[in-house]
Order: structure tokens, then sequence, then C-alpha cells
């Protein structure tokens, strides 16, 4: 998943849980890497809706799916 850090910071405050807090979100970005062009995977914006991640997903993993049959 790829997103702003203010609308992760603002999906973190808005739950309420004691896993992830707020405070550590600038460590996580600044340590993040980035998949290379070289690895497979999909990036997918965390801005949109839940839904339309989900659909997103979906339509990758199909594609692949065909992509890789003989």
């Amino acid at each position: 998943a790829q997103g702003d850090m203010a609308v992760i910071r603002a999906r973190i405050e808005a739950r309420d849980h004691e896993f992830m807090p707020h405070s550590l979100l600038k460590t996580q970005f600044d340590d993040l890497e980035e998949r290379q062009d070289d690895e497979v995977g999909l990036t997918v914006d965390i801005s949109k809706s839940p839904e339309q991640v989900v659909e997103a997903i979906i339509a990758d993993v199909h594609l692949r799916s065909f992509s890789h049959e003989d």
C-alpha cells in the first residue's frame, strides 16, 4: 500500500487501540523501502475507499492468474 502520511495518521488516530501509536508513524515512513521495479507485487493507493482497494487487489490477482495460464 502506498499513501500520504497525513492520511495514515488520521486513520491511526481514529482507531481505538494501542498497536500502532501515531508517534511511531514518522519512523515507519523513514524506514520504508519502496518495492523495486524488479520485485513482484502491487502498490495500492490507500487514499481510496476500502472497497476500491479490495477491487484493485482482486483485479490484479485476476490479471496475474490469467497471465500465468498456458
